[in-house]
């Protein structure tokens, strides 16, 4: 049983430092006899689909002058797979997006690689010799046959940036420090850092149409930013640009000082960054939902603190405050022979303290132990820097006093009990944490209840197993499990400390059990669907990567669950109605047919051919999901007899 400590007031002294149209039964008689008449030739593990085959390209960024870009960002994306390059081979199950997936151009510009046939779009972004912002893109199109893709910008423009609309003492023009740019026609943005000054000189393509962000760190005069100047177009004038619509804006009080404060957008997933913030001052933000953390600074020693998420209007105002009120709580579980304890340590923003660092960003040491009726007894950190302790020998730990020499200077050893916790309620969860978290849970609560809600609009599964999630702490464990029943979640106390917890891969897959999902590929895709608020995937793409490899005849083993490349393919072509189609139809499918003697894999590959309108057989065989084409056709004449008909 787990128990868990009342909370610690502690204070430091201060300091001076989709599918397109409607199925029909008729159209499925058609396909059934299309299915039937498969081709002669049987495709073989082996064999390259030349739909996906691989060709080598080389793509290149210029300036107005023609001269290459250097150190520029890139990044092409296939449409028609949702696939993203530079290839991605891990990372598979961590956040949808990072900076680091980016391609960097070489010194004359160019960036080279290879990629499947398909339509592609390629955009690049950087700074030119002249500090230009020099950027460019190409539209949805086959590789060239000679596999040159040459981005050269058209147009010059230069663009001073205003603020109007703060309603405060400051309104003025802003210098930016990094640019975030997306094309109309692309989903994610491409960032370039540049020197800051008044008038920002673009080298763009001709009708270039663009969503543009921006940010700096404040200045004496004027305040930090991440801002949203809405869509740009390159025929619009040289002069000033005014930000559309209000404000948010974010007081920093305390002491005097400096700290970083980390930002990122939910649902933009490329959109994050890090800014430098004095203490006072204040920050300027677009409105709209933000992941907020930050570092700050007791002395010499640095104090990390996690993420969480805020919704902040036009016009809102919120303040955070850096007094070094801290206060704590402890989390004691017994596991076998060893007794481990978690402890919480919260500021008064509501943010719950990560590590603690050195000036040189290494994480420091906490000390503690135990003191029972047997004896006192070490309390060992589990890895540097995480605040997770380990008692071996000691069974009457988690009832001892729990003694904790925090590593900031003026806050002094800390004493902790073991008590029972506190229940908290959401729409869907219910969860036992220790007191000192109770904020912190509620802003996980609220984002988890959103998830649900998008589970439920992707997968089209409007019922539950369970009404009411029970979350499970455990203080030793670091992911996410569960029993396929939907009846409770158990996770590791570490979940508290992500900065985006709720877009842990990890988390959701437990989540979608209790809308009668097992492992497969239909519930990865729907795990990675709920992941976005659009229609396109942008996860996953090492599966994706995989599928293509196979479909060029590369045998590997999928390291993921089983046919997950295959079902993100296939999403690919179909959308939202694909997986709600897949969802309605794959476990009676399965169930029925498994009485028959087809396999798991000739179902769903019968089944997503039915609802894509498409003859899958050679991509089954080639994935390794059918023997042949003819075993093939014979599992679709099963499963259409069966199949619910979409009618949406």
């Amino acid at each position: 049983m787990v128990k868990i400590s009342a909370k610690l007031e502690m204070s430091a002294p201060k300091e001076t430092s989709g599918l397109n149209r409607p199925m029909h039964m008729s159209v499925l008689l058609v396909l059934a006899a299309l299915f039937v008449s498969v081709f002669a030739a049987s495709a073989t593990p082996a064999e390259t689909l030349d739909e996906f085959a691989y060709r080598k390209i080389r793509v290149k960024l210029v300036d107005k002058k023609g001269r290459g870009v250097s150190g520029a960002s890139v990044y092409g994306y296939c449409r028609d797979m949702h696939l993203l390059w530079p290839r991605i081979n891990d990372n598979q199950y961590s956040q949808p997006w990072q900076e680091s997936y980016l391609g960097n151009t070489d010194e004359t510009g160019v960036l080279t690689g290879q990629v499947p046939s398909g339509r592609w779009a390629f955009v690049a972004c950087g700074l030119s010799a002249r500090n230009h912002v020099v950027a460019g893109w190409t539209d949805f199109e086959p590789l060239p046959a000679d596999g040159q893709v040459r981005i050269r910008p058209k147009v010059i423009r230069k663009w001073s940036f205003k603020v109007t609309s703060t309603g405060q003492s400051w309104d003025g023009s802003v210098r930016h420090k990094k640019l975030f740019l997306r094309p109309r026609h692309l989903p994610i943005f491409i960032p370039v850092s540049i020197p800051p000054r008044d008038v920002i000189t673009f080298e763009l393509p001709a009708g270039a149409s663009f969503e543009l962000w921006g940010q700096s760190a404040g200045r004496a005069k004027s305040p930090a930013f991440v801002l949203n100047w809405g869509q740009m177009d390159s025929k619009t004038g040289d002069g000033e640009r005014k930000l559309p619509g209000q404000v948010s804006i974010l007081n920093f009080e305390g002491r005097r000082g400096r700290a970083s404060l980390f930002w990122s957008r939910p649902w933009d997933h490329s959109l994050t960054g890090t800014v430098p913030i004095i203490i006072p001052s204040k920050m300027l933000l677009s409105p709209g939902a933000y992941s907020l953390g930050y570092r700050w600074p007791f002395g010499r020693r640095i104090a990390d603190f996690v993420a969480r998420r805020y919704d902040l209007g036009g016009g809102d105002e919120k303040t955070l405050r850096f007094d070094r009120k801290l206060k704590g709580g402890l989390a004691v579980q017994k596991e076998s022979t060893r007794v481990l304890a978690r402890l919480f340590v919260v500021d008064e923003n509501g943010h719950l303290l990560r590590r603690v660092l050195s000036a040189d960003d290494k994480p420091l040491p906490f000390d503690g132990w135990v003191v029972t009726e047997t004896g006192r007894y070490k309390a060992r950190q589990t890895s540097p820097g995480e605040l997770l302790f380990e008692v071996v020998g000691a069974d009457d730990a988690d009832k001892g006093q729990w003694h904790v020499a925090i590593p900031l200077p003026s806050i002094y050893r800390q004493k902790f009990r073991a008590e029972e916790g506190k229940i908290i309620h959401s729409r869907h969860f219910r969860m036992n944490i220790a007191m000192v978290l109770e904020d912190v849970a509620a802003n996980h609560l609220a984002q988890l209840d959103e998830l649900e809600d998008r589970i439920r609009a992707v997968s089209g599964r409007k019922k539950r197993r369970h009404a009411e999630t029970q979350m499970k702490v455990y203080v030793y464990r670091r992911g996410a499990s569960a029993t396929h029943d939907g009846a409770y979640i158990r996770i590791g106390s570490k979940i508290f400390f992500r900065d985006l917890p709720a877009m842990a891969h990890d988390f959701i897959h437990e989540l979608v059990h209790n809308f009668s999902l097992t492992h497969g590929g239909l519930q990865e895709t729907i795990v990675e669907a709920s992941r976005f608020t659009g229609p396109e995937i942008l996860s996953g793409q090492a599966s994706k990567w995989l599928f293509i490899d196979r479909m060029n005849g590369i045998k590997k083993r999928e390291r993921w669950y089983p046919h997950t490349g295959f079902y993100l393919y296939c999403y690919s072509q179909g959308g939202p109605r694909f997986l709600r189609f897949m969802a309605a139809n794959e476990i009676n499918t399965r169930t029925t047919l498994g009485k028959q003697g087809f396999s798991k894999t000739e179902m769903i590959a019968a089944l997503a051919g039915i609802a894509l309108q498409r003859d899958l057989s050679k991509i089954s065989c080639v994935y390794g999901m059918c023997k042949s084409p003819e075993r093939y056709a014979q599992a679709v004449q099963a499963v259409q007899k069966i199949v619910k008909i979409n009618k949406e």
